[in-house]
């Protein structure tokens, strides 16, 4: 009878990290301490010509079907959602408006930021099950999770492209390190792809969430200045 009515899928996507979404794609949905991260991805997609169109397809399937989980698994604290990169402006704000509007059904407290210039979104929920209050101190925290990583990404470019470094080491807060290695695609992986190089990522419980250090292979510290 579970099968017939597709009751057992249904639980597996419940309970597994794995969810489906419309035309092939899923998303990933793992936690850690400090964070739900959210992984989109596009699966076996049809083909189309212009990449844009499609990704924006997949991400606003994601974004539906994520607001919806949400409210199913009762997620809450910070969530931070990879979608897939899009490059226009304005395909950005189609996501996050698709996310706000599909969020208005949570009759739970919940704050939405735009997608950052590296398709990021961050959502912080009230849990409707268990009190959980969302205080102050957990926004800026992830505000400043978000400012320190972009500043990461772009000194990592310039490390890789400008200084031409073999081999780097990332020492992060465990925030910012969940941040960069979480989900099958993560930035840590994606860094890879883009740079053919692998950068080990480190966390460090005694440094702030704004603060990060580069090592080369010998442990001594990168000159990171520009």
């Amino acid at each position: 009878m579970f099968e017939v009515y597709g009751i057992e899928k249904q639980l597996q996507e419940l309970f597994g990290e794995t969810v489906s979404i419309a035309n092939g794609g899923y998303v990933i949905i793992q936690s850690t301490e400090a964070l739900h991260a959210i992984d989109v991805n596009s699966g076996k997609t049809s083909k189309v010509s212009n990449q844009e169109e499609a990704a924006l397809r997949v991400n606003v399937d994601a974004a539906e079907t994520i607001a919806k989980q949400l409210r199913l698994r009762d997620i809450g604290g910070i969530i931070v959602i990879d979608f897939i990169d899009l490059k226009k402006i304005s395909n950005k704000k189609k996501v996050f408006d698709v996310m706000k509007k599909a969020m208005m059904e949570d009759r739970s407290k919940h704050t939405i930021l735009p997608l950052s210039r590296f398709c990021l979104m961050q959502i912080t929920r009230q849990r409707v099950r268990q009190e959980l209050k969302i205080s102050k101190d957990e926004v800026e925290l992830d505000q400043a999770g978000t400012e320190a990583a972009d500043t990461i990404e772009k000194t990592l470019e310039y490390l890789f492209v400008k200084q031409n470094q073999k081999q780097i080491i990332l020492v992060v807060h465990p925030y910012l390190y969940s941040y960069f290695t979480i989900g099958v695609l993560s930035r840590q992986y994606k860094w890879f792809l883009k740079y053919r190089k692998w950068v080990k990522i480190e966390q460090d419980n005694n440094i702030g969430i704004k603060e990060y250090v580069f090592l080369d292979s010998n442990k001594q510290r990168i000159q990171t200045k520009k």
